[in-house]
C-alpha cells in the first residue's frame, strides 16, 4: 500500500488581493490626492468674487435691471387689467339685461294696475248712477294751502263746522284724505263723482254720510263732496301690481299704520321690528291685500266748501286739473 505524499492544496489567489494597501500604503497614496478641503475654500472664494462684480456693476447696468423688472412688472399689471375688463364687460352684460327685464318688470305693473284701476271704477260706476251736484263750468271750488304744521287746527274748524251744520239736519262727519305716503292712493275722476279708496285712515262708519277734503298736491286741500263709503268685494281689493308700483315709504307707512291699530299701546316700531317684516312679506307676497272700498257721492254742500277758504282766508280758485284725483298719480309720488 503506497503512501500517500502530503501534496498541498492549490490556493486560489483573489483578483482583490492585489488592490489591497497596508497602511503605510494608504497614508502615502493620501498624500498624492487632492485636498478637498482646499477645493471647497476655492469654491468659495469664487462665489464672493463673482458676488463682488455683481454689486460693482455701473449706473448703466443697474438701471438696465430696474427697468427689465419694471417692464415684467407693466406686463403683469396689464395682464390683469385686461382681466379685470373682461369681467367688467360681463358684469355689465348681466346689469343691462336686469335692467331691462326690471323696465320690463315696471311696464306690466303699470299696465295691470292700470287694468284694476279701471276694471274697479266700471263696477263702481255700475252700481250707482251718475251724478249731477258739481257743474264745474258754473260752480267754484278752491284749493287752500295748509303747511303741515297748520293741518291740525285746521281739521279741529272744520270738525267744528261740520257740527254746527248738524244742529240743522246736515251730516258731522268729515274725512281727510292725504296724499301718500300718508295714505293710500284715492281715486276720483272728477269733483263730486264716484270712486275708491284703500284703507283709508279712521274710516267712517259704513254708509254713514260725511264731507270728504283730500289733498290734491303737496300741502293743497280741497273739498269734492259728500260721500258715502262702503266695502267692495274682495274681487276688487289692491291687486299685487297696485302693491308693487307704490313707494316704499308709503308701503312701510301703511304696515306701521296697520300695526299699531291691533297694538295700540306700541310706539315707536322700528322699520325693522319682527311684526312689521312679516306683515310687510304678506303684502309683498299677495297673503293679505289691502282692501278697498267704494265712495258713493250722494251730494256737494257748497257752504262747506265756502266754509274751508273761510278758515284760513287763502285759497286759489278751481282748475278743472285740480278736480280730478287718480290713484296712479297718487302713487307716483
Amino acid at each position: 500500500m503506497s503512501s500517500l505524499s502530503a501534496t498541498p492544496y492549490p490556493t486560489k489567489t483573489s483578483p482583490f488581493s492585489s488592490q489591497l494597501l497596508t497602511p503605510a500604503q494608504t497614508h502615502a497614496s493620501l498624500g498624492t490626492q487632492p485636498n478637498i478641503k482646499k477645493a471647497v475654500d476655492d469654491a468659495k472664494r469664487l462665489l464672493a468674487n463673482v458676488a463682488a462684480n455683481t454689486n460693482r456693476q455701473t449706473p448703466q447696468d443697474a438701471a438696465v435691471t430696474q427697468i427689465q423688472w419694471l417692464q415684467l412688472r407693466v406686463n403683469g399689471l396689464e395682464a390683469e387689467r385686461a382681466n379685470l375688463a373682461y369681467k367688467l364687460s360681463v358684469a355689465n352684460g348681466h346689469l343691462t339685461s336686469a335692467h331691462k327685464q326690471l323696465n320690463m318688470f315696471h311696464t306690466q305693473c303699470n299696465a295691470l294696475a292700470k287694468e284694476a284701476g279701471v276694471r274697479r271704477q266700471q263696477h263702481v260706476e255700475g252700481l250707482h248712477p251718475p251724478t249731477t251736484f258739481f257743474d264745474p263750468e258754473t260752480m267754484q271750488c278752491r284749493v287752500v294751502s295748509v303747511p303741515n304744521a297748520s293741518l291740525q287746527p285746521f281739521k279741529n274748524r272744520m270738525f267744528d263746522y261740520a257740527k254746527q251744520l248738524a244742529k240743522s239736519d246736515r251730516p258731522s262727519a268729515v274725512a281727510f284724505a292725504s296724499r301718500p305716503p300718508a295714505f293710500l292712493p284715492i281715486c276720483i275722476k272728477q269733483i263730486a263723482q264716484h270712486g275708491y279708496w284703500f284703507v283709508p285712515v279712521d274710516p267712517p262708519n259704513p254708509e254713514e254720510t260725511f264731507e270728504l277734503l283730500v289733498e290734491s298736491s303737496t300741502d293743497c286741500w280741497m273739498y269734492i263732496g259728500r260721500y258715502q263709503s262702503f266695502p267692495l268685494a274682495e274681487a276688487y281689493s289692491m291687486t299685487l301690481a297696485e302693491w308693487s308700483i307704490l313707494d316704499e315709504e308709503t308701503k312701510n307707512h301703511l304696515c306701521l299704520r296697520m300695526l299699531r291699530k291691533e297694538l295700540p299701546s306700541v310706539d315707536g316700531i322700528s322699520p325693522y321690528a319682527p311684526a312689521l317684516l312679516s306683515l310687510r312679506a304678506k303684502l309683498d307676497m299677495a297673503e293679505y291685500v289691502a282692501p278697498c272700498s267704494g265712495l258713493r257721492c250722494v251730494g256737494y254742500n257748497t257752504q262747506f266748501e265756502a266754509a274751508i277758504s273761510a278758515a284760513l282766508g287763502d285759497s286759489t280758485p278751481f282748475t278743472k286739473e285740480a278736480g280730478s284725483v287718480q290713484a296712479t298719480d297718487s302713487a307716483k309720488r
